[in-house]
């Protein structure tokens, strides 16, 4: 049987980071899983100038995602690259489904960028 996570976040742009970063704080299971690259479309940012929390003048979005993942990291957050085809929300324990692996979750974050994209899967909300 597979591990049961406690949170599972889709996306790892600058809030699905944030939240595997907090929820990892928190002392919880987190996986993190992203079809592309790590932060989406701030990772093709050249120069960001007023991010929350930005402590280098004129930071590239590169340099930013790959902090906020070491972050992520640091405090527990697993992640992995894959793509998400199925969800099924009900009951107490979530399942998302790839073609290669089956995830398990107590709970859903969805952040799936600036611009949500439907993916498809049967049981998208």
């Amino acid at each position: 049987m597979s591990k049961v996570y406690d949170v599972i976040v889709l996306g790892a742009g600058p809030a699905g980071l944030a939240a595997g970063l907090y929820a990892g704080r928190s002392r919880l299971s987190v996986l993190i899983i992203e079809k592309g690259q790590d932060g989406g479309q701030i990772a093709i940012t050249d120069e960001i100038e007023n991010y929350p929390g930005q402590m280098v003048d004129g930071e590239s979005g590169p340099s930013l995602i790959a902090r906020m993942t070491e972050q992520a990291a640091k405090f527990g957050a697993e992640r992995v690259s894959d793509t998400i085809k199925e969800v099924v929300l009900e009951g107490d324990v979530k399942v998302l489904k790839s073609e290669k692996a089956e995830y398990q979750g107590k709970n859903v974050i969805i952040a799936t960028g600036a611009h949500a994209r439907p993916i498809g899967c049967k049981g998208e909300v």
